[in-house]
């Protein structure tokens, strides 16, 4: 065998919590001796999961609202903008889904992006941000679907007065577009949806 050495080389484990956790000599300290909170690993992930719980927890409270507003009588809605019908509330509910990737009840603006990109819409992002802003009336940073239908409602009443080269009437047209395919394939028939493919 020569110079080689014959028993196994020890390699020190990688590790991968805070040194804090050990003692002096490499084992790990017991609860009562670690200052474990204090930690600044610690201080960081507790923010990240607050973060994270905290989203979780609006993203609840948004579906829930959502469904509640699905489940329930349109009729407040339909006192609020006249002009619709159950009908076009409905549509537009189906409209709002397709908005909604993460189906959490409300549109935020990472949301509308990708809708926008997939669509084909070719506007700057800054542009998207300030019309995504007098969208969301509240403040909230999303668009819950009152504040959709309140947009709509509002590009229809001005059918005749706004640009469509203006970003406003961009997605209005969009919008209008989805709601008139939706309408179209709500009249075909069970039959015929199949054959085009959307079963």
């Amino acid at each position: 065998m020569g110079c080689a050495p014959s028993y196994p080389i020890a390699r020190s484990p990688v590790i991968y919590e805070p040194h804090a956790y050990f003692n002096i000599t490499g084992t790990r300290k017991t609860h009562g001796e670690a200052d474990l909170k204090n930690t600044e690993f610690q201080k960081i992930q507790e923010q990240y999961w607050e973060k994270l719980l905290e989203e979780r927890r609006r993203s609840a409270v948004n579906r829930r609202k959502f469904q509640e507003m699905g489940e329930k009588d349109f009729r407040s809605l339909i006192e609020e903008f006249p002009e619709f019908k159950e009908g076009d509330i409905v549509d537009l509910r189906l409209q709002f889904q397709t908005f909604d990737l993460n189906q959490d009840g409300i549109i935020d603006f990472k949301e509308l992006m990708q809708v926008l990109d997939d669509l084909g819409d070719r506007s700057e992002p800054a542009v998207r941000q300030e019309y995504f802003n007098e969208i969301d009336k509240d403040g909230s940073g999303a668009i819950d679907f009152e504040e959709f239908l309140a947009l709509i409602y509002q590009l229809r009443k001005t059918t005749d007065t706004f640009n469509e080269n203006d970003e406003l009437g961009q997605i209005g047209n969009l919008c209008k577009r989805g709601t008139d395919n939706i309408q179209r394939v709500r009249k075909l028939s069970v039959a015929k949806q199949m054959l085009t493919g959307l079963f």
